[in-house]
């Protein structure tokens, strides 16, 4: 499956380990990135991804993703939650 294309302000890059991330800034112009957690090359039932925002990170598992992205989906073409 092909990657989907950034908008502006978003970045692609690679951690010194490998891992792919994307770095960009939230609303308030404060940084944030997401970053494929090694989880993944272990099994794949129990891939994670970080979000880190303002220095916070949070660590979710690919069930939690997959809501999260239906709900956002919903969000951005609703506005609703």
């Amino acid at each position: 499956m092909r990657r989907p294309r950034l908008s502006r302000g978003f970045k692609r890059g690679t951690t010194s380990r490998g891992f792919q991330t994307i770095s960009f800034q939230d609303a308030y112009e404060k940084p944030c990135g997401l970053q494929v957690s090694s989880r993944l090359y272990k099994d794949m039932t129990s891939s994670a991804l970080w979000i880190n925002a303002d220095g916070q990170d949070v660590h979710l598992n690919l069930d939690q993703v997959k809501v999260l992205a239906k709900v956002l989906n919903h969000w951005v073409e609703t506005g609703d939650l």
